[in-house]
């Protein structure tokens, strides 16, 4: 797999007929009757297997995943999977791992459910260190999502603040060398929410 490039997935409501996200979200509202994950790959060769493995609220889905598959598609392109049910999707956080050839490659994560409406988490940062990669995941999530901060830093005195599906939060701070600096697990973030790092 030392070839194989794909980016990080986009939740989304719907895929279009080339393949794209019609949006881009971390959350849906109770009843939703979809969501799906779509990425871009490169390096792909026929015969490789991978997995697609959704799990609610940390227990695999088998009706949604798709496991031991063979790479049958071109070795560059647009790829997504879909977890759907047409009377509503069960509330709660689905999660996304992508295998290839036995390893987890790439995952993410998506809320569904009014009860975990999107609410807002404030990190200040006290201490004396530069946070250059910032992650925040649902404690029943396998896999972290996407770096908070982006192309930006979190500078010693500074803050940032994002919006999370309400939950039980594990949090994740690195330095620009990717070395943990900050590493806090079962935050409630059920409310809107302020955390001081030291």
């Amino acid at each position: 797999t030392s070839n194989v490039t794909w980016t990080p997935t986009v939740f989304t409501s719907a895929v279009t007929e080339t393949d794209e996200a019609v949006d881009d979200v971390e959350w849906l509202a109770s009843g939703a009757p979809q969501v799906c994950a779509v990425w871009v790959y490169e390096g792909m060769e026929a015969g490789m297997t991978w997995e697609a493995i959704w799990s609610v609220d940390g227990q695999v889905d088998e009706d949604f995943s798709f496991l031991q598959q063979t790479w049958a598609l071109d070795a560059a392109g647009s790829f997504w999977v879909c977890a759907t049910n047409e009377e509503g999707l069960a509330s709660g956080v689905y999660d996304l791992a992508l295998n290839i050839e036995g390893e987890f490659f790439r995952g993410g994560f998506v809320a569904i459910g009014d009860e975990l409406t999107p609410v807002t988490l404030e990190l200040v940062n006290a201490s004396e260190l530069t946070i250059c990669y910032l992650y925040a995941s649902p404690s029943l999530a396998g896999s972290w999502g996407p770096d908070r901060l982006g192309d930006s830093t979190l500078e010693p005195g500074g803050s940032v603040s994002f919006e999370v599906p309400a939950g039980v939060y594990d949090l994740l701070g690195e330095d620009c060398d990717d070395a943990a600096i900050l590493d806090e697990s079962d935050v409630d973030v059920t409310a809107d929410t302020t955390l001081t790092y030291q």
